[in-house]
């Protein structure tokens, strides 16, 4: 299990497919780079009502559920590098949070104007190698 408040989880490589079970609820940092996490499932991180941000860089994510992040009080959330596309992915569940968000080299061909609604906070955009 991990422990603190915080969650630098710095477990990489082919045998990560999914989110781990044994993360402290009260997490508020959780990273997982270069893994063979390829799908965010519905709710997937529900549980983690502390978190504010999320570093899921050089994995295989494709598909990402529309609630996958409901629940949570992202600011931070950083994709970059997925297999994300070809319409950038549903995130009003914590748009009213986001403050930075890294979707750049992923496979994103069109983002809707819809996709901006209630991100009032955004600060910083990366959409750079689609």
């Amino acid at each position: 299990m991990v422990s603190g408040e915080e969650v630098f989880d710095g477990r990489r490589g082919s045998e990560v497919r999914e989110i781990p079970t044994d993360i402290l609820l009260n997490a508020t940092r959780i990273s997982f780079t270069e893994t063979s996490i390829s799908e965010l499932r519905p709710r997937e991180f529900s549980r983690f009502q502390n978190l504010i941000h999320l570093d899921l860089r050089y994995n295989n994510i494709s598909v990402i559920a529309d609630d996958a992040f409901s629940g949570t009080r992202i600011e931070t959330l950083r994709l970059s590098a997925n297999n994300i596309g070809p319409s950038a992915p549903n995130l009003s569940s914590i748009a009213a949070t986001l403050e930075v968000l890294r979707l750049d080299y992923n496979n994103i061909e069109t983002v809707s104007p819809v996709f901006f609604e209630g991100m009032a906070k955004l600060q910083q955009l990366s959409l750079a190698g689609n």
